[in-house]
């Protein structure tokens, strides 16, 4: 895996733990929490440039699952990579600079950092399987076998990542065949979704959804011309929903994988909408085709509208921009018309996402909001007396956790995750008789 990979799945799993106190966690994945709760702070402390206020930073940790006791850690960690510059005493620091502003690069250092800790074999098995669900769904039998995992293991990682909601499981009727996936990384109805894929040959899906994958917004114009049953199924069920365009060129499907990387998916709905236009644009629309989307997009984010030579096509291509709220469309002149986008800073996030499918291919942003929790989020006030920045999420558009830290709790431990514990305690109370100096 990449480094950049390590970090954001360090993250995931705290993000999906950070509500359970439980020693569980501590011995199994302390080295990915630790890396997870250093993403989780950084990611609460975009856009500020400098915190003076050291209680506030204690509070606004606190709502994170992080003590002040680990918070030195932590700061020192993100010191370390180059994140934060602290001034003054570690305990009680005078303030703490913000550094970098690129948070990919911040991921690359948290999980060059994880690296270098050396976690035990059980950290690294628990973050490339999660790495794994988060672009398919695997058997059981799979599941147990690629990563060499004992009865134990298996129950434990189960134990863990269905209560974080990292890992659900689902048997499928027709087949009989279990599949485990992640519930954070798929669309909506996943266990439809993974009944219609069991039906064929795992080297099949892997292939189509690769193709999905480096060409998001595939188009689909002609059922009759498709010789990939799986993309077959996927439009002929009422399952998966593809964003559809009908304007000059003829009516247009436009497909993606089932597996996302988004955790907003009404913003990721609407950016697929972006796409969809786009991709119609290149290739099937009368008036003429889009040869450059990029300056296009930059300059839609630029100019604000759509049109520069107004049509009559721009409100059939583009209405379903307008229909889920990014923009309104004004006929100009008779019959011809232009798009112009909201001046909203969702509708212009809707179109950087837009811009990271096209070329990029992946759906994960790490400017936008990942791991983001609101009541810590609400502490950011308190840490200074500086003007933000400009990142500030939609708190009412993100999938957050939501749970305060006075829900903290223990884990509901199976019997193998239960002998952990209790084998650990043995090791601890059986060293025999103390020194005598």
């Amino acid at each position: 895996m990449q480094n950049a990979e390590i970090g954001v799945r360090s993250l995931d799993i705290q993000s999906g733990l950070y509500r359970f106190n439980d020693s569980l966690i501590d011995i199994k994945l302390r080295k990915t929490t630790s890396i997870g709760k250093a993403a989780s702070l950084a990611t609460h402390l975009r856009g500020l440039q400098v915190i003076e206020n050291y209680d506030g930073l204690i509070a606004l940790a606190s709502k994170l699952g992080i003590s002040a006791i680990e918070l030195e850690s932590i700061l020192s960690t993100l010191d370390e990579i180059e994140y934060v510059r602290v001034i003054g005493s570690k305990q009680n620091p005078d303030r703490v600079e913000v550094l970098l502003s690129n948070f990919q690069t911040t991921y690359e250092r948290l999980g060059e950092q994880w690296e270098l800790s050396n976690p035990a074999e059980f950290e690294q098995k628990m973050v490339s399987i999660i790495s794994k669900l988060s672009s398919e769904a695997i058997h059981k039998n799979q599941f147990n076998t690629t990563y060499d995992l004992n009865e134990a293991e298996s129950s434990l990682i189960m134990d863990l990542g269905t209560q974080g909601g990292l890992i659900g499981s689902y048997s499928n009727p027709s087949t009989g065949y279990e599949m485990f996936y992640s519930p954070i990384y798929m669309e909506e109805n996943p266990q439809d979704v993974i009944s219609l894929i069991s039906k064929f040959p795992d080297k099949d899906v892997k292939k189509t959804f690769e193709l999905l994958k480096s060409f998001p917004g595939y188009p689909v114009f002609n059922l009759n011309n498709i010789n990939n049953d799986i993309l077959l199924e996927m439009m002929t069920s009422n399952i998966y929903q593809t964003p559809a365009i009908d304007a000059s060129g003829g009516r247009v499907n436009f497909m993606f994988s089932p597996f996302t990387d988004s955790q907003d998916r009404q913003m990721l709905k609407h950016a697929r909408f972006v796409v969809a236009a786009v991709r119609y644009g290149e290739k099937f629309s009368a008036y003429g085709h889009l040869r450059n989307p990029a300056q296009f997009l930059d300059s839609l984010l630029t100019r604000g509208y759509i049109g520069r030579n107004p049509h009559s096509d721009i409100e059939a291509q583009y209405g379903v921009l307008r229909d889920c709220g990014l923009g309104k469309i004004i006929e100009v002149m008779p019959g011809r018309f232009r798009f112009y986008l909201s001046e909203s800073e969702y509708a212009h996030n809707v179109v950087e996402l837009a811009k990271k499918i096209l070329f990029s291919q992946t759906d994960f942003d790490p400017e936008m909001a990942r791991g983001i929790v609101e009541e810590a989020w609400s502490e950011r006030g308190n840490l200074s007396s500086y003007e933000f920045t400009g990142y500030i999420p939609n708190l009412t558009n993100i999938n957050n956790v939501r749970r305060a830290l006075s829900e903290k709790q223990p884990l509901n431990r199976s019997q193998s995750s239960q002998r952990i514990i209790n084998l650990t305690l043995n090791t601890l109370f059986n060293g025999g008789e103390p020194d005598v100096f």
